[in-house]
């Protein structure tokens, strides 16, 4: 081989030295990204994992205080028709009174909110096809001072008492209306007492 020739190989020689070099370098530095990609993964697959577990946990919660409250505002709702029917059940048992004991309650309410005076009292239009000379005799009795209209007034069972420019709305309606929240007290606990 000639010194050219030598110093060619020796060209190449260093050159194919220095490739593998720097093909070794390449591969080292390959598996030391994909080792460090390796890990990365494993770390980002571990931190999505906990926080999807995390989210699921909170959806979980979030799922059960809304499921809590849909069974809280139902039992409520329940409550709330149960004591609407029940108040509605002692208004028709009210109703259905006999005409003495029925007028006697009316007399209670007139008396409750009866002034000296003189005032008017007209009864609703469902009571009047009752035997209201019960109720002139229990009102007489009483000593209260009102004269009985016979025009009905604008309500169904009850009476509007009427002092001067001052009318009292005793129906049996705005009384319960009047007295709701007693009532519905009363009500609840005696219904649903824990």
């Amino acid at each position: 081989m000639s010194a050219e020739e030598k110093i060619l190989q020796g060209i190449l020689d260093d050159a194919n030295l220095q490739a593998e070099k720097i093909i070794a370098e390449a591969k080292a530095e390959c598996e030391d990204i994909l080792a460090k990609g390796k890990e990365s993964a494993k770390d980002y697959s571990a931190k999505t994992v906990s926080d999807a577990l995390r989210q699921a946990k909170s959806v979980k919660q979030n799922a059960d205080s809304a499921a809590e409250l849909t069974v809280r505002d139902a039992k409520l709702a329940k409550k709330h028709q149960e004591i609407k029917k029940t108040l509605a059940l002692a208004v028709e048992r009210i109703i259905s009174l006999p005409d003495d004991k029925y007028f006697s309650l009316l007399c209670g309410l007139a008396a409750r909110n009866a002034r000296s005076e003189e005032g008017v009292l007209r009864l609703g239009s469902a009571d009047l096809i009752r035997d209201i000379a019960v109720f002139e005799r229990l009102l007489k009795d009483a000593d209260i001072n009102v004269t009985l209209d016979k025009a009905p007034a604008s309500i169904k069972n009850g009476f509007i008492l009427k002092y001067g420019d001052i009318e009292y709305n005793l129906s049996l309606a705005a009384v319960i209306e009047d007295k709701r929240e007693i009532l519905e007290d009363k009500i609840n606990s005696i219904l649903f007492a824990d």
